[in-house]
């Protein structure tokens, strides 16, 4: 992605990604016709929206060009986000895997979307589990993600979403029990085994660790009546998910 005005016009843009899309080029040329798209559109990876064989009708390279000249990044205004990224670095000295034994493999730098088919449109991922392309994403409301903006988790591989809090830190939350990789383990436990935090028995030692390194720095407590609030989420939240009709 290139914050320089446009050099190449849309035509130009336009015809460059049909050739792409064609199959006619040598890699070399795919390559630099990749590039001369991706430094003359705002946004930051193109390709994300023309690698599209599992649509059923795949979009024009009119439109992807036209929805990379329009995309604008979301506007981030969530204070929590950058102390999460902080933490991981205070922790094991500026290391992206710090938190990947909780579930965390790397918090991304730059949010947009994941680029899996099954992620809704109108989210932006901010991290990822390490397994199987799960993932965790805003879902971005407004073109704007704060301190009220919901987190989904999304499984690719089963294609399903699950509304994980109404905010990043009720979110952050929810994985006091079980970490982040597996976080709806904590759904399969009775009250009163969560009322007693860290699953010891599921979890190392480096694991339970880090869990209470985070619940002490953001000052985290596990959810209370978790089933009844995590099914109220579903309710509140998963109408507004915007997703591809895919094929079957």
């Amino acid at each position: 992605m290139s914050n320089n005005p446009s050099q190449l016009d849309r035509k130009t843009l336009v015809e460059r990604l049909e050739r792409m899309l064609s199959g006619e080029l040598t890699d070399d040329q795919i390559r630099q016709y990749g590039s001369d798209i991706d430094n003359n559109t705002p946004h930051p990876d193109v390709s994300m929206l023309f690698s599209a064989p599992w649509l059923p009708n795949p979009p024009s390279a009119e439109a992807i060009i036209d929805e990379a000249l329009a995309y604008e990044p979301a506007q981030v205004d969530l204070p929590l986000l950058d102390e999460l990224k902080a933490f991981r670095d205070k922790i094991a000295e500026d290391d992206q895997n710090a938190l990947m034994p909780i579930g965390f493999s790397y918090l991304l730098e730059e949010l947009y979307w994941s680029g899996y088919p099954c992620s809704p449109r109108n989210s932006v991922a901010f991290a990822s589990t390490g397994g199987d392309g799960d993932h965790y994403s805003f879902l971005v409301a407004g073109n704007r993600i704060d301190e009220n903006t919901p987190v989904i988790l999304t499984w690719p591989a089963e294609g399903d979403h699950y509304i994980v809090g109404a905010n990043l830190r009720e979110f952050l939350c929810f994985g006091m029990h079980c970490g982040y990789n597996q976080v709806l383990n904590v759904l399969e436990f009775p009250d009163s085994a969560c009322d007693r935090w860290i699953d010891q028995r599921n979890l190392d030692q480096e694991q339970q660790e880090l869990l209470r390194k985070l619940a002490a720095e953001f000052d985290l407590e596990p959810w209370a009546n978790r089933t009844a609030r995590f099914d109220e989420l579903q309710e509140l939240y998963l109408p507004q998910l915007e997703v591809y009709e895919l094929d079957e």
